[in-house]
Order: structure tokens, then C-alpha cells, then sequence
């Protein structure tokens, strides 16, 4: 187990992610901090670093070194993109943090930041093909992604600063002067129709705008997804802020408010010539593409995000795994025997997963009232591969394997669930908990089940590997659940 610091010094901010690596393979994050250093403004006619900025800069990296210290990390990896990377004065800087912060810099090509922007977003959102768009303080980086490959990327000098001073020179012109940027970019139009998938701080502000106009029950900006028309109603939003007919934009942090406008702008000028529909916000990007190179050591991406991330969770939380994994076989089973009866015709593999592996996940806090925990636990560990609508049905799904009584709140997530997807959770859930209860021993006595279908009952025939009489027993305690739910009588017989 090791522990690794990764900072990024960027052209608005600069940002530390303290991780722990287990087994080198997986991770959690104990520490995240950012300090907005603005170190791409100021900057002198020939390219040069404001001095301040440089020395602010510094000052950020010492004390994120000293936190690295005493978090006990053995690996600090530092990077630096566009303000530094064109600063005249360069070297000069690298030496200052060298020499004061005793932290070795590495300038990050243009090429570079944008390998790192979709590194981390590849490895973390289940999406085959999109337009990755991260604006940065200083410089844009767009990569279009075909079949999970990059195929095409560049990195645009231009950023929230520098795009927000060139709309507030000239507002009316600044679509055409964004054109122009734009024009030189062949490959653009190949983007038509696809998804843009937002990366970094102007893309989580939007996310956050959002969510407060729509009064979203979900605080989780990975994999949020916004329409064509949630970015132009923000964007409107926002010249209005400008013009001063509003004084504050809910959601919009103070230390980004005043270099808004332009990147704004330049989304809704990109979202415009590719006629994108979709707009999904990524809360992975150049930091996290760092940290799964230096996981997984090598340029390809994970085979399947959910089970990456799934797999994640369960070393960090320290789940059992040989029993998570037959309960998933045995509910999946169910599952796909008995769909003709679920009120909805719609795949829950995935949430049947996420809920079978994590289901006593909420142990790691206490196992008294675990499955409260557990629905928590899932709520808030950002788990990959996942819509919100499937996560939060997961949680719920999970949370019922223990008690039947436990309250899904309709009215919290109306956004997000009705009553018909209620009762799809709960029927999900008395599954979890069956295959539990058939799992009582932890010893996959029970290997497999063959269920019948009749007009009033759901036979269960069980193929164990010794007598099951307590298994059974068990699991129908929750006959009268399971039939007010499928109305069908549960039977429950060994194989002969």
C-alpha cells in the first residue's frame, strides 16, 4: 500500500489529490485541496509569469508539500499545462519550485494534457464515442473519441481567461472571433451529433448552476447530464448577470464568477456547430488521468468501467467478497427467470450488480442499521459506469436486503424515479434479499436456482451441496412480501 500525491498547477488553479494505492491496482482519494492562483493572468508581452503570481504559485505548492508530509506520501507527481508551458520565464519558475518547494515539475505538452483529460474520463464514464471539451484557465483541450480511442485532439491557447477578455472586448463579435479559432480545426465537424463530455471547473460550475435551477436531489457532478437547451438557458443566465440584471447565478462559485462569460460562450458556440443534444459532466480529468496511468500502467483503457469501479469499492470497503459475488450470481438468476412478472420491461443488470456486490457494504461503518449505511455508502462513492437514475436505484435496492420497511422517498427523487420505478426497486430488492437468505451460511450451499412460473406461485428449486433446511426456512420469511409484490405464492424446494 502506498500513498501518492499528484499536484496540478494549472493556469487558474492549482489543485492537490492526495491517494492511497492498494494492491497496485486500486485506490481512494484521502485528500483533495484547491487554491485559485490565477497564474495565467498577468501575464507580461513576452509570455513572461507575473512575478507575484509565480511566488503565490510557489507558496501553494510548499504547503501541499507539507500536507503530502504529513499524509505520509512516498510519490509526489507534479505537472504544470498552458500558463507555464508558453511562459517565456519557464525555467525560471521550475527552479523556483525546485529550489523552495523541493517538487519537480513536469511541463505537460499540449498533446499531453489532452492524453491526460481523456485518460481519466475514459476510465471512469461508460461512453464509446463524444467530444471531450475541457477549458481550462488558459487553454481548451477537445478530443473526439470513436469507439473509446482517441481520434483526433488539440490544445487551443485559449481559456476562461483569455475567453472571457475576448467577449468583454467585444461581445458581439466574440462568435465570430471563437469561429475563426475553431475554422482551423478540420476534424470538428466529425463531431456532429455526438455528446460533449465536459471536463474541469467551467463544466462543474455549469453542473452546479443546474442542479440548483432544478432543484436536483443528486450533489454529484459526475455523469450529471444537462441538454442543449440547459446550456443555453445558463448561458442566457449569465449575460444577464453581466448586464447587471442579476446580481448572483446559484451555484456559480465567486472565484470563477468573473471569468464565466467566456467559456460559456465558447460551449454554447461548440455545442452549436456540432448539433449536440447531450452534455454529460465528467468529475475526472488531468489529475485522475495521471493517477490510472500510474495504476494501471499502461495506454489502455479498463475493460468495463462499472466492474473496475465496482471492484474499487469492494477492496476499499473491505467487503466479503466470495459471498458478495454468489449472491450476485444467485439474484441475477432470479432476475432472469422471473422478469415476466416485473412491472417494468427495463435492464437492471447493472443496478442487480451494484447492489449485490455493495449490499453489505454499510458494515465498514457498523453492522447495526448496516443497511442505512450501505444505501449512504452507495450514494456517495462515486461510483463509475452508473447513471444517476441507476445509482440511486442501486442504493435503494441494497438498502432492501435487510428490511422491507425501509422508506423510499418518492417525493426527494421525484426527478429521477416514479411510482412505477418504486415498485420495480422493491421487487429488485425482496430478490437481494432472498438470495441472501439463501446464502445464509456464507458458503454457497446453495449453487444454483431453477425457478418455475405457474399461475398463482413461484416455485424455487434449489441445487445445493448439502441439506438447506435453515437456507430455506430463511428466504421464506419472505413469502408474504414477495407475493404482495409479484402476487404469486413463494414455494421453496431442494432438488431431489
Amino acid at each position: 500500500m502506498t500513498r501518492t500525491g499528484i499536484i496540478d498547477i494549472g493556469s487558474n488553479s492549482v489543485r492537490l489529490i492526495i491517494v492511497e494505492i492498494k494492491c497496485d491496482k486500486y485506490f481512494r482519494i484521502l485528500y483533495e485541496l484547491k487554491e485559485s492562483v490565477r497564474l495565467g493572468k498577468d501575464m507580461g508581452a513576452d509570455s513572461s509569469l507575473d512575478p507575484l503570481r509565480m511566488n503565490k504559485a510557489v507558496d501553494t505548492v510548499i504547503s501541499f508539500k507539507a500536507i503530502c508530509d504529513s499524509y505520509g506520501v512516498q510519490n509526489i507527481i507534479a505537472v504544470a499545462t498552458e500558463a507555464v508551458r508558453r511562459a517565456s520565464n519557464q525555467n525560471a519558475f521550475l527552479e523556483l519550485v525546485r529550489s523552495r518547494a523541493g517538487v519537480e515539475v513536469r511541463v505537460l505538452s499540449g498533446e499531453e494534457e489532452a492524453y491526460y483529460d481523456y485518460a481519466g474520463v475514459i476510465n471512469s464514464m461508460e461512453i464509446a464515442d463524444c467530444l471531450m471539451m475541457d477549458i481550462g484557465g488558459s487553454s481548451m483541450e477537445l478530443i473526439l473519441v470513436k469507439d473509446r480511442e482517441i481520434e483526433y485532439s488539440i490544445s487551443i491557447p485559449y481559456g476562461s481567461i483569455s475567453l472571457t477578455e475576448m467577449y468583454l472586448n467585444n461581445p458581439a463579435g466574440f462568435t465570430h472571433a471563437f469561429g475563426r479559432i475553431t475554422a482551423d480545426i478540420p476534424w470538428i465537424y466529425q463531431a456532429k451529433g455526438l455528446p460533449v463530455m465536459g471536463i474541469g471547473g467551467t463544466f462543474r460550475n455549469i453542473g452546479k448552476i443546474d442542479r440548483k435551477r432544478k432543484d436536483y436531489p443528486i450533489d454529484n457532478v459526475h455523469n450529471y447530464r444537462l441538454s442543449d437547451t440547459d446550456i443555453q438557458e445558463i448561458h442566457f443566465i449569465t449575460i444577464d448577470l453581466l448586464s447587471g440584471k442579476l446580481k448572483k447565478i446559484k451555484g456559480l462559485s465567486n472565484d470563477r464568477a468573473d471569468i464565466f462569460i467566456g467559456p460559456i460562450a465558447a460551449i454554447q458556440y461548440i455545442i452549436n456547430l456540432c448539433s449536440t443534444k447531450d452534455i454529460f459532466l465528467s468529475g475526472s480529468g488531468v489529475r485522475e488521468g495521471l493517477l490510472f496511468e500510474n495504476i494501471l500502467r499502461k495506454k489502455t483503457p479498463v475493460a468495463n468501467v462499472l466492474d473496475y469501479s465496482l471492484e474499487n469499492a469492494m477492496v476499499n470497503l473491505d467487503v466479503e467478497q466470495k459471498h458478495a459475488c454468489h449472491l450476485y450470481k444467485l439474484c441475477s438468476s432470479l432476475y432472469t427467470q422471473l422478469k415476466p412478472l416485473f412491472c417494468q420491461a427495463a435492464d437492471a443488470g447493472k443496478v442487480i450488480k451494484t447492489s449485490a456486490l455493495l449490499h453489505d457494504s454499510g458494515i465498514k461503518i457498523n453492522f447495526y442499521d448496516h443497511h442505512k449505511h450501505t444505501f449512504n455508502i452507495i450514494m456517495n462513492s462515486r461510483l463509475s459506469g452508473l447513471s444517476h437514475k441507476e445509482l440511486l436505484m442501486a442504493a435503494y435496492t441494497a438498502a432492501l436486503h435487510r428490511k422491507d420497511e425501509f422508506k423510499i422517498d418518492l417525493q426527494a427523487y421525484k426527478s429521477l424515479i416514479d411510482q412505477a420505478d418504486v415498485l420495480f426497486i422493491q421487487q429488485l430488492g425482496i430478490l437481494l434479499k432472498i438470495s441472501e437468505k439463501l446464502d445464509l451460511k456464507l458458503n454457497g450451499n446453495v449453487e444454483n436456482i431453477n425457478c418455475t412460473i405457474t399461475e398463482d406461485s413461484v416455485v424455487l428449486t434449489l441445487k445445493t451441496t448439502s441439506k438447506a433446511d435453515q437456507e430455506i426456512a430463511a428466504a421464506l420469511d419472505c413469502k408474504n412480501t414477495f407475493k404482495r409484490l409479484f402476487n404469486r405464492k413463494l414455494v421453496i424446494l431442494p432438488r431431489d
